[in-house]
């Protein structure tokens, strides 16, 4: 039998003994809370699908959180990602115990971030992140669910894949504000994503000791795709490169990959801005989607696909990029129909 004592002002105590199960004790803020679980616990002990997992009833997601982030993320290539997600689970789930995570949690949550108006993806990344930590806290350091209640929730269906391109005068727009912005390498940072295709990744992973201006090439090691790649530089490329502070060590990008992220949307949003207030001085209305939705690894779409569009062929334009496949190498390149135009005369 169950019995509920209260131990304090706003503290109620469950505990639960009953003959081949241990005892279940555990103290909650409300006391509908605990009658609601002592209902629950005694049900499935009746019908004898009843789990014990004591552990999960006393770590909290924090906990679980902030040890995987200081033993697990550091071993991951997207550790700075992984890691800025996790804080986001803290921040949503880190004061609930383990047990108490249930899909009509986690389906609520999803149900938020689309009112929010975030993209199938981001929500797909973060129940990911939800859901590959419980996996760790029941498969490798032994606590005990039934299930993980995130593979009780659907995804979200992966939306249709990005094309944006650079319009007419975006480029010279946007360079323009990052040349006078105070992050003294997102200017360098962007003309190089659109130069030479690296991901966002590598080119702040980049050592000036792979930086080879006799060769023409930035060696990046160990990519996405777990493969070293020489990327080749054009010599718009090697004059960026040039332009920076030279070291013979270190890395080239001697800032983080998100205050540049974060600096590039700041130069979008002043871009967008002065050019409204030029159509409306001049009297015209704006271009539909001129400089809005764009994003950094946008820049890499806009790469690729100028590859193509200086007639280099499909292995020539995946050594530069990386692309394991031409269905990938195919997301990533969306030409202009008018350059094709011109080609055909």
């Amino acid at each position: 039998m169950g019995s509920i004592d209260k131990r304090g002002k706003y503290q109620y105590r469950l505990q639960i003994r009953r003959k081949g199960y241990p005892e279940f004790s555990k103290t909650y803020s409300y006391r509908a809370d605990a009658e609601r679980e002592e209902r629950r616990i005694e049900s499935e002990m009746d019908l004898g699908i009843y789990q014990a997992n004591t552990q999960a009833n006393t770590v909290t997601i924090e906990e679980l959180a902030k040890d995987y982030i200081e033993d697990i993320s550091p071993l991951k290539k997207n550790a700075v990602e992984e890691i800025r997600l996790m804080k986001v689970v803290i921040k949503e789930f880190g004061q609930y115990h383990l047990s108490n995570i249930k899909s009509t949690m986690v389906k609520s949550w999803i149900d938020s971030m689309k009112k929010q108006g975030k993209a199938a993806s981001t929500i797909n990344h973060h129940l990911s992140t939800l859901s590959v930590l419980i996996d760790t806290a029941m498969k490798d350091w032994g606590y005990s669910l039934p299930v993980n209640p995130c593979k009780m929730v659907k995804r979200m269906p992966s939306g249709k894949p990005r094309d944006r391109r650079l319009m007419l005068g975006e480029e010279e727009r946007i360079i323009f504000e990052c040349i006078n912005s105070r992050n003294k390498y997102v200017s360098a940072a962007t003309k190089l994503s659109i130069e030479t295709g690296m991901r966002q990744g590598e080119l702040f992973n980049l050592l000036w000791e792979n930086v080879n201006y006799e060769r023409a090439v930035a060696t990046a090691y160990d990519t996405k795709n777990g493969d070293d790649r020489e990327v080749p530089l054009s010599t718009k490329a090697i004059a960026i490169f040039k332009s920076l502070p030279q070291a013979n060590e270190g890395k080239v990008m001697k800032c983080t990959q998100h205050g540049v992220a974060s600096s590039l949307r700041n130069a979008i949003t002043r871009a967008r801005s002065k050019y409204l207030l030029e159509c409306e001085a001049n009297g015209v209305a704006p271009i539909k989607g001129y400089l809005e939705n764009l994003r950094p690894h946008d820049l890499r779409h806009e790469a690729t696909s100028r590859f193509f569009e200086l007639d280099l062929g499909i292995m020539e334009v995946a050594t530069i990029t990386g692309h394991k496949t031409l269905q990938m190498l195919k997301r990533y390149t969306h030409l202009k129909p008018e350059n094709i135009a011109k080609k055909l005369g």
